[in-house]
């Protein structure tokens, strides 16, 4: 028998799981820092910063460690980039990669 009586807390869970999850937040986060500099070459460091603003703007106000295992599994989920590729086309591949976490 199918059920019919949705309760409050049915629709909350519903709610929550078609919402990304924080990694996948902060790796778009991240990919609209880098789209801010497009023909800029992805490094090390620019990536680096680029996760750390991501993390900063969604992460602010959620406890520390949630926001740090957040943060962890972005930086797992990071595709390697190609030697010369520029912030833009990184940025693309990294929205995609985001969509993999959900």
């Amino acid at each position: 028998m199918e059920r019919t009586d949705w309760s409050e807390l049915d629709d909350t869970l519903a709610r929550l799981l078609q919402e990304p999850s924080h990694a996948s937040q902060i790796m778009n986060a991240a990919a609209d820092v880098l789209i801010g500099d497009p023909f800029l070459t992805v490094n090390a460091w620019t990536l680096d910063d680029a996760i750390r603003i991501g993390a900063h703007l969604v992460t602010d106000g959620l406890p520390d460690a949630v926001a740090a295992e957040a943060e962890r599994a972005a930086r797992l989920a990071l595709p390697l980039a190609y030697r010369g590729e520029t912030c833009d086309t990184y940025a693309l591949r990294l929205r995609a990669a985001a969509w993999s976490i959900r």
